[in-house]
């Protein structure tokens, strides 16, 4: 799936900033995983990134595994307003 999922057809936006998205997820991606280096391009030729698999091991919490998770989001979130903040 990407980001732009649906754009092409429906005319909608899902981004206001989709450089600055592919950025930060590229970022999160590359501090989550020593030597990433893809921004790749689906099907119709546009930008992804493929960040990497989250997933819930046996004998974690659904409580901790959500604030893993939450963690990972406002981490990609500071990223990407960081991003914002520069433009």
């Amino acid at each position: 799936m990407t980001a732009t999922a649906g754009e092409n057809d429906l005319g909608l936006e899902a981004c206001k900033h989709p450089d600055i998205l592919l950025q930060a997820a590229h970022d999160l991606a590359v501090r989550k995983i020593d030597g990433f280096d893809g921004i790749e391009r689906d099907r119709k030729g546009r930008n992804y990134v493929q960040l990497f698999q989250f997933s819930q091991d046996e004998g974690v919490s659904d409580e901790d595994f959500t604030n893993e998770l939450r963690e990972l989001l406002e981490e990609f979130f500071d990223i990407y307003d960081g991003l914002r903040e520069l433009k």
